[in-house]
């Protein structure tokens, strides 16, 4: 595994380094693994559940709004995207082939990047390569990120042919304003005509959010009661983050939150209090007592600046 301190990668970075698309960037870090069908299909393998789910990821976009912080890559070469999808279909058959049986994957997230900025025959050709790798169930819940102002009727049509059911669309009514603001000389028109709509939009979608809170609000009636039997039905599992958080200086936020993930499943598939599986633990029961944790998961104590907000605002009533 190569780590190495830099911007995320661009697509030819991706490939001089082991020939192999897969990559993760976040932070100006950057890695690269070429041995990942051999970690991923020995990870699936090994699992207890029948079934899995795969996320692919498609770097590409036509261009980069200001406000992503996503691994996207601006390409225009259809020979450069057919050479990732190309690639991308050469690993999946490894880790399919490495894996030794079949796997059975019953969930599938496109996301980007702009995953429908790729063609027909390209969109087509990726559906084709996960079937080919994998059993995908019949009624596996296929979704794809979408940007609204590349797509057409006619691709919707294939996404629907294809088995993608659900859409995510990439509105990014803030990234709009934030491209408005970029001030050429003697600004051009197109970047504040933006501005026309944006501006309005957010006024309107703002003033109906608040429409609706104080409906909700108005005849809200307070049960203490209630309130404390709903928090605790999850026997503690509420206030996971403020476990991760209290371990994070000791251990690190990725470890703790590694930990305190795999402590909410034990809880959750063995039906028992969130305390019992956090004090089982031996990386945590070091670092805490029991009565430490007691008062880490009491969600009196993590309530965050809402007691402050509420005064002020009941003050200037």
């Amino acid at each position: 595994m190569t780590w190495s301190n830099q911007k995320p990668p661009g697509l030819d970075d991706i490939f001089d380094r082991f020939d192999s698309p897969h990559a993760i960037a976040g932070d100006a870090l950057a890695v690269v693994d070429s041995n990942a069908h051999e970690t991923l299909s020995a990870a699936l393998t090994g699992m207890t559940q029948a079934t899995s789910a795969l996320y692919i990821h498609i770097p590409f976009c036509p261009s980069r709004c200001l406000s992503c912080d996503h691994l996207t890559i601006v390409e225009h070469d259809q020979k450069a995207m057919d050479r990732y999808l190309k690639t991308l279909h050469d690993e999946l058959a490894l880790m399919s082939a490495k894996a030794g049986k079949a796997i059975c994957i019953n969930r599938i997230h496109i996301g980007g990047g702009s995953p429908n900025y790729l063609d027909d025959v390209q969109l087509a050709g990726l559906m084709a390569s996960v079937h080919s790798a994998f059993a995908v169930t019949c009624d596996a819940e296929i979704s794809m990120e979408i940007n609204p102002r590349r797509t057409s009727r006619s691709q919707l049509d294939l996404l629907q042919g294809l088995g993608v059911r659900h859409l995510h669309l990439e509105v990014r009514q803030h990234s709009s304003m934030l491209d408005a603001m970029v001030l050429d000389h003697e600004r051009a028109t197109g970047q504040w005509h933006v501005e026309w709509s944006a501006l309005p939009n957010s006024f309107i979608i703002a003033s109906s959010s608040f429409r609706s809170a104080r409906c909700l609000l108005e005849g809200l009636e307070i049960s203490p009661d209630n309130m404390k039997k709903n928090i605790n039905q999850t026997k503690g599992l509420i206030v996971a983050e403020a476990v991760m958080m209290a371990l994070a200086p000791h251990i690190g936020r990725q470890v703790a939150h590694d930990l305190v993930y795999d402590c909410c499943r034990k809880s959750i598939k063995n039906n028992i209090p969130f305390i019992d599986t956090l004090l089982s633990e031996n990386d945590i029961s070091k670092i805490f007592n029991k009565n430490e944790l007691l008062d880490i998961i009491n969600p009196k104590n993590y309530l965050g600046a809402a007691p402050a907000m509420a005064s002020r605002l009941l003050k200037n009533r």
